[in-house]
């Protein structure tokens, strides 16, 4: 599937395995978390995990990883950059979706299995 058509909880399922989370139960409810090291860190529960459409979630990600996020008439660009070249370039209805599309793009390419 292409990154440009990722929407809704398709987009927010490749933020996380972009994020490095892994999907498994926890108290019977998928839940989204990180791999264990020392420690098991819960993230959120799967159904609540939306950093497309949740800006304390999204939010971090844009910081992060710098993502800049320019309003462009009807869309939204998001853009992110690697050794001073612009390399990732997505639109979206919203920043968040713009941005997590650019994110996602940034870790898999401009398209996911």
């Amino acid at each position: 599937m292409k990154v440009e058509d990722l929407v809704g909880e398709k987009l927010n399922h490749w933020v996380a395995k972009a994020e490095g989370l892994v999907l498994g139960k926890w108290l019977e409810e998928d839940t989204w978390y990180k791999q264990p090291s020392k420690r098991e860190y819960i993230i959120c529960k799967a159904k609540h995990w939306e950093p497309s459409s949740v800006w304390a979630q999204g939010g971090p990600i844009i910081d992060r990883e710098r993502i800049k996020v320019d309003p462009g008439g009807a869309e939204w660009t998001a853009s992110m950059s690697r050794d001073n070249c612009v390399q990732y370039i997505h639109v979206g209805e919203t920043a968040l979706i713009a941005a997590m599309r650019c994110f996602v793009a940034s870790r898999y390419g401009d398209e996911v299995p």
